[in-house]
């Protein structure tokens, strides 16, 4: 019982810290992590601006960042943790969910970006395997990024004379599950 009496107080022995949740997607660990960093951005976060632009990717990216941080820090409490990694894979998390939600407006490229996207994901998540890298924030960001996406990221159909077509059932129902899930 002493155990989990110690162990309950180390939360209320500090202080709040929460600017702790918000700086590690600005911090990095040196260039080299700072250069993967902007690679991974690169891979994923420009296509994703340019197709729904900053107002829906700049905050899946924050909250995504925040996620992971809050992710990690309940799973491994006694790492600091620094990178955007979580924030991209936020990115990451969301381009699988764009590519499920608007699925026939993928027609003939299909599965070509399964397997860029498949691939991508599973070399960064190999990554995370890495000793000193933080998997369980990149996982906590993947999974506020999958689930944000259904909800922000769904395409308004436009048919050949420009009008909006409705949307499929299958849009809807993902992007009501995503509302639902989301605050949790």
């Amino acid at each position: 019982e002493a155990e989990c009496k110690s162990a309950g107080n180390m939360w209320t022995q500090r202080p709040a810290e929460w600017w702790r949740l918000l700086t590690p997607m600005w911090l990095h660990a040196g260039i080299l992590h700072w250069l993967f960093n902007m690679f991974g951005l690169y891979q994923v976060g420009f296509g994703l601006e340019r197709e729904f632009g900053w107002k829906r990717i700049g905050p899946l990216y924050f909250f995504s960042g925040l996620f992971s941080a809050i992710f990690s820090t309940m799973l491994v409490p006694t790492t600091v943790g620094v990178g955007a990694s979580g924030a991209i894979f936020g990115l990451f998390g969301a381009s699988w969910s764009d590519l499920a939600v608007n699925w026939s407006l993928y027609k003939g490229v299909r599965c070509k970006v399964f397997t860029q996207l498949f691939i991508c994901t599973a070399i960064n998540l190999g990554l995370g395997i890495v000793p000193m890298l933080d998997n369980f924030a990149h996982v906590g960001g993947f999974l506020c990024g999958f689930v944000s996406g259904f909800a922000f990221l769904v395409q308004t159909r436009v048919d050949g004379l420009g009008e909006e077509k409705q949307r499929k059932t299958y849009q809807n129902v993902l992007q009501l599950l995503a509302a639902v899930t989301f605050p949790c």
